[in-house]
């Protein structure tokens, strides 16, 4: 607020002085000298606008080393997004890896659960097939081709992921 006030101050004190200045010529001197007087002031209008067209120009420079600083910021900032994108897609991978060796880990989690419980149920200790019934002795012979099968597929899945867990250093 206080700035548009001192603004429009110095434009009415401007436009008070300029119109005094008719005036006071135009009563203080003859009719005959106001011509010549008004020529004298010719050469400082041209001033006044060599000032302003100075004023231009250098508003002009400043606009353009502006926009050169404008350009370089922008280089600088697409730089940084480039690394951005790149540390994004860096952790994106990581957290694939991570959820890769967790499914890894769960399955072979659950292979041993399995392969441990069909041992529990093989095992003569257990009292599961104590006594050789006919349906005992099927149940034990599904048993153990359950469990060979589970083994089976243990190694595969190690075999396939030996090298997982080893270090992929870049």
């Amino acid at each position: 607020m206080k700035k548009k006030i001192r603004i429009s101050t110095i434009i009415i004190i401007i436009i008070c002085l300029w119109l005094g200045s008719g005036v006071a010529i135009y009563y203080s001197f003859e009719k005959s000298l106001i011509g010549q007087i008004g020529d004298m002031f010719g050469a400082i209008n041209a001033l006044f606008s060599g000032l302003a067209l100075a004023g231009i120009i250098y508003t002009i420079y400043l606009q353009r080393e502006e926009l050169k600083l404008q350009r370089k910021e922008l280089i600088l900032n697409r730089k940084e997004l480039k690394r951005s994108a790149e540390a994004q897609e860096k952790s994106q991978l990581s957290i694939q890896e991570q959820a890769d060796a967790l499914s890894f880990t769960v399955a072979l989690n659950t292979i041993n659960t399995l392969i441990n419980s069909s041992l529990m149920q093989l095992d003569p200790k257990n009292g599961f097939l104590f006594g050789e019934t006919e349906k005992k002795i099927q149940l034990k012979k599904e048993l153990s081709e359950y469990h060979q099968k589970l083994v089976h597929m243990k190694n595969i899945i190690e075999k396939e992921n030996e090298n997982f867990f080893t270090y992929k250093g870049e």
